[in-house]
C-alpha cells in the first residue's frame, strides 16, 4: 500500500503477553497478529515475517527461521489467554521432527534442517511448557503457592502427567472437567482456569463446594478457587 510499518520479531509480540505487560485487549490483538502472520500451516512459529519465503529447511539463522527453541514460548503465550488448541500446536510441530525418521530423537536448532544435534535449550523448554503451560503446574515457593491452571485441548478426553512428587490427571466427561491432583508439598494450592464466558459455575474439591472467583477478561472468563494445603485433591468443575 506504499507505507512502511515497523514489524517486530516474535519476541516483541509474545514476551509482553507472557510477562503481563499489556492489558487484555492488547494481548488478544497481539496474539491474533501472531497467529495469522508469524504462524505456518502446522501451527509452527517463525522468528519474523521479514521474508516472503520461509526457507527453514536449510537456513538455521536467518530472520525467518522456524526454530525448535521458540515453539514452547509460543505455547506459553497462547496458554496465558486460554487458547488451548493453539497452544499445543507448536509443541506438536517440533515433536514430530524430533521423533521423525531423520532426527530420531535428536533436537535440531531449526525445524527441518538435515543435521543431527542435541540442542539442549529446546529440549528443556519443550518439557517446561508441557508441564507449566499445557498441564498448568506452576510453583511459587516464595509465596508458598502452587497454581494448577490446565490448558488442555478440546479433543483431549483425558491427559495425565506424572513427575517426581507430582501426579495430575485431567478428564472431560458428561460436560464436566474432572481432575485428580497430587502435589507432595505443603504449599497452598490454587486452581485457575480460563473458560468461555459462562453464567454459572460450580467447583467441588474433595467433596466440598469451593468458592469460585470469576474475573471477566477479553473474550473469556478466568475462574479461580483456593483448595487448601493438602497433598491430594479430586476436583470437578461444571459451568454453563
Amino acid at each position: 500500500v506504499g507505507k512502511k510499518y515497523l514489524e517486530t520479531t516474535y519476541h516483541g509480540i509474545i514476551y509482553p503477553i507472557i510477562y503481563d505487560q499489556l492489558d487484555d485487549f492488547d494481548m488478544v490483538s497481539s496474539i491474533d497478529h501472531f497467529e495469522h502472520r508469524l504462524t505456518g500451516p502446522e501451527g509452527e512459529v517463525y522468528q519474523t515475517n521479514h521474508f516472503g519465503d520461509h526457507a527453514y529447511s536449510f537456513v538455521p539463522t536467518w530472520g525467518m527461521q522456524c526454530g525448535s527453541n521458540m515453539q514452547p514460548f509460543a505455547t506459553k503465550a497462547y496458554s496465558k489467554l486460554g487458547m488451548a488448541d493453539s497452544a499445543i500446536k507448536p509443541l506438536e510441530f517440533i515433536a514430530k521432527r524430533v521423533c521423525g525418521e531423520y532426527q530420531r530423537g535428536s533436537w535440531p536448532e531449526t525445524a527441518n534442517e538435515k543435521r543431527f544435534a542435541y540442542f539442549s535449550p529446546s529440549a528443556a523448554v519443550w518439557a517446561q511448557e508441557m508441564i507449566e503451560s499445557i498441564f498448568g503446574i506452576n510453583m511459587d515457593l516464595i509465596a508458598n503457592k502452587t497454581f494448577i491452571s490446565p490448558c488442555i485441548p478440546e479433543n483431549w478426553g483425558k491427559a495425565e502427567l506424572k513427575l517426581p512428587n507430582i501426579h495430575v490427571i485431567y478428564e472431560r466427561k458428561d460436560g464436566r472437567l474432572a481432575a485428580k491432583i497430587k502435589v507432595e508439598n505443603d504449599t497452598e494450592k490454587v486452581f485457575r482456569i480460563l473458560l468461555p464466558p459462562y453464567e454459572n459455575i460450580k467447583a467441588i474439591v474433595n467433596g466440598r463446594e469451593a468458592k469460585v472467583s470469576t474475573r471477566t477478561r477479553c473474550g473469556f472468563f478466568e475462574a479461580s478457587f483456593d483448595m487448601g494445603n493438602e497433598k491430594e485433591f479430586k476436583v470437578e468443575i461444571e459451568y454453563a
